[in-house]
């Protein structure tokens, strides 16, 4: 994953560089096509860990795969460009690690239990809790229009989990705590960005992934994996990693406000795939609820709200929006 500066100094807007600036060499529409490629990217990667998991392959071992090849592929960057790593607050490097850990595992165990429509969607709601969180966490303080406007976001989320009197899916639950964890996963990333270039982070994410979801693996009977359930988990840390790279590309050229909303057509994607591909069926209550959700994300996003929602869109993607990060 590229690196960026070590400091987290506020830029100018993108648009408004010169013509022989940095990003000359790629037009926003690169950029926006990097970001959207990555959408489908991160929805096929679902659709595989639902495949994956018919195949009996745990929720933890598909997390773990997943790091895996994150972790495959940072070292082969590091091995090629051998940059300084000298790491700063390692604290704050675990904790961003681990609640990142926490967020993905959610979301694969989310995958197993209700459709990839849902998982992706609620997987979004970290663009909701991470404004709702920053007051406490960072002290950032939100407007009463950007309260108001957050209001939408939950009564979207309420119809997609849509609770009953006989219960509700745990999937959605797991889903929406997946969005919680997200949140705190970006917050911790903003202190661990303070101190740290990007590749230390993700170094550090990789690695605390890796490790604390290999117990995963000793249940896991690899000798019995059939060629296709290989290839499924295999594709699925791929795809996932590949939509790291893009969307990582991606938010260097288009700001967070845009490339959020770029992004959140992965939950339209993710729908599309599990209607074609798993059967899967597509409700009225989760279409209304994620244009609730999008809106008022869209809404948020679009008063300016504090440094950290904005960076919100850069979730699992620590150098995607460094302007947006500054305090």
């Amino acid at each position: 994953m590229p690196e960026q500066d070590q400091t987290l100094e506020r830029e100018p807007d993108l648009a408004a560089r010169p013509a022989g600036g940095l990003h000359r060499r790629h037009s926003t529409a690169t950029y926006q096509a990097a970001i959207l490629f990555s959408a489908l990217m991160f929805a096929v990667s679902s659709a595989l860990a639902k495949l994956a998991g018919a195949e009996g392959v745990g929720p933890g071992a598909i997390t773990f795969w997943r790091f895996a090849a994150g972790l495959t592929a940072v070292l082969t960057y590091l091995a090629l460009r051998r940059p300084r790593l000298a790491p700063r607050n390692v604290p704050a490097l675990i904790l961003r690690g681990l609640t990142n850990l926490i967020a993905v595992f959610l979301f694969y165990c989310a995958v197993k239990y209700t459709t990839i429509t849902n998982a992706n969607l609620l997987n979004q709601t970290y663009l909701v809790f991470v404004p709702l969180l920053s007051p406490f966490l960072l002290s950032e303080r939100l407007s009463g229009r950007e309260w108001l406007g957050l209001a939408p976001a939950g009564v979207g989320i309420w119809l997609v989990v849509n609770p009953r009197f006989d219960g509700v899916n745990v999937g959605d639950l797991l889903g929406l705590a997946c969005g919680f964890f997200g949140a705190l996963s970006i917050i911790t990333l903003c202190r661990a960005r303070r101190d740290n270039p990007t590749v230390t982070v993700i170094l550090f994410l990789m690695v605390t992934g890796a490790v604390l979801t290999w117990p995963a693996m000793l249940t896991e009977r690899i000798s019995d994996y059939s060629a296709a359930t290989w290839a499924l988990v295999l594709l699925c840390g791929a795809t996932g990693v590949v939509g790291q790279f893009a969307v990582t590309l991606g938010f260097r050229g288009v700001s967070a406000f845009s490339g959020s909303m770029i992004g959140a057509t992965r939950v339209g994607m993710a729908a599309l795939i599990g209607m074609v591909w798993l059967g899967e069926q597509l409700t009225w209550n989760v279409v209304a609820g994620a244009v609730l959700l999008i809106g008022s994300v869209a809404l948020v996003a679009g008063q300016g709200a504090s440094t950290t929602a904005n960076a919100a869109a850069a979730y699992g993607r620590p150098d995607a929006n460094r302007r947006a990060l500054a305090k």
